[in-house]
């Protein structure tokens, strides 16, 4: 249980740092009809001026070889890549899935019995200007065993649900459904 308390503070540690370093992180998971979840994150750097930029990429790789050498007990088997089209994007790729017990069980709020999800994401910002409030922070990308019949979101299509989580949401607790068919 120790090390359950131990993984927590580093994490909690390490998302705010993520949101701080990063333009948007784009989280996809795909559960399958087992509630087994398959993860890719995605991590883009926040426009920033170019003298700047380089600071900024150094601590995301920095924060990269972290991630996945220092906290290789924790994170497993991730692949680390980076893609440079337009931005630069940082790619975690875990080989192995998880599943929303494991979840429930690292202190998640979440659920999922095959028609219906649920996730309960907390309040993350205490105070936004009302120029950012606006300004998306991460994106959840869920692609269920089966088509979604309704979701909380505009941005459905077939099996996969996208929410878009802007800084105003996360001022408060977010509460992200959907009910498959």
């Amino acid at each position: 249980m120790k090390s359950e308390g131990k993984m927590k503070r580093v994490l909690l540690f390490i998302i705010p740092v993520l949101l701080l370093l990063t333009g948007c992180i784009v989280v996809e998971w795909n559960i399958n009809e087992n509630s087994e979840i398959s993860t890719k994150v995605y991590i883009t750097p926040r426009s920033i001026p170019p003298l700047e930029l380089m600071k900024y990429q150094q601590d995301i790789v920095a924060l990269m070889s972290f991630l996945t050498y220092g906290l290789a007990p924790v994170l497993m088997d991730v692949e680390a890549e980076m893609r440079s089209e337009r931005y630069d994007t940082y790619i975690l790729t875990p080989h192995s899935t998880t599943s929303v017990e494991e979840l429930q069980w690292a202190g998640y709020n979440i659920s999922f019995d095959g028609h219906t999800f649920v996730l309960v994401i907390p309040p993350m910002y205490s105070i936004v200007s009302d120029m950012e409030k606006n300004e998306v922070v991460a994106t959840l990308k869920i692609t269920f065993p089966r088509e979604i019949d309704l979701a909380n979101t505009i941005h459905t299509e077939g099996r996969t649900a996208t929410w878009k989580l802007t800084k105003g949401m996360l001022m408060k607790q977010v509460t992200l459904k959907a009910i498959l068919k």
